[in-house]
């Protein structure tokens, strides 16, 4: 359990590494606190998650839709619900970052996504995929490195 404090008997490491996990984390200054924790002085954390900002969820939100998907299943799951509680802009996550203790040394989003089969259906996603490169901060996860502080 990465919360469990007595599991690691206070040992720390050079590089801890969360990916695509901090969106899924109801609490994200516990969670955050928890990789400063475990981080050695001078080493560094490593932070990936999806982008809240992409180009297709700006244009979702643009034209009335809801930059999220799947509220059935946070609406039937209530506090079972196992999926992404928040997701974040790159400025977000540096802040948060930031607020625990962790010196940001590079932040930046990419595409990541998988790709997809030509299907019409999915067609606004390869568009969008294709135009973030003109977007910043529009591609699909946030990536960032920090530092903490000896």
């Amino acid at each position: 359990d990465f919360f469990d404090k007595t599991l690691l008997n206070g040992k720390q490491f050079d590089v801890v590494i969360s990916d695509a996990t901090l969106e899924h984390v109801r609490d994200p200054k516990v969670f955050l606190k928890r990789m400063y924790d475990l981080t050695a002085p001078g080493g560094h954390i490593f932070v990936s998650t999806p982008n809240l900002s992409t180009l297709l969820r700006r244009i979702r939100f643009m034209v009335g839709r809801s930059p999220l998907w799947d509220l059935k299943d946070f609406y039937e799951w209530g506090e079972r619900f196992t999926g992404h509680w928040r997701e974040y802009t790159l400025s977000e996550l540096r802040q948060m970052c930031t607020w625990a203790g962790f010196e940001v040394e590079h932040a930046w989003n990419k595409n990541m996504l998988a790709p997809f089969k030509y299907k019409w259906k999915k067609m606004p996603r390869f568009v969008a995929r294709l135009l973030s490169v003109c977007v910043p901060g529009s591609r699909d996860m946030n990536f960032i490195l920090c530092k903490r502080s000896v």
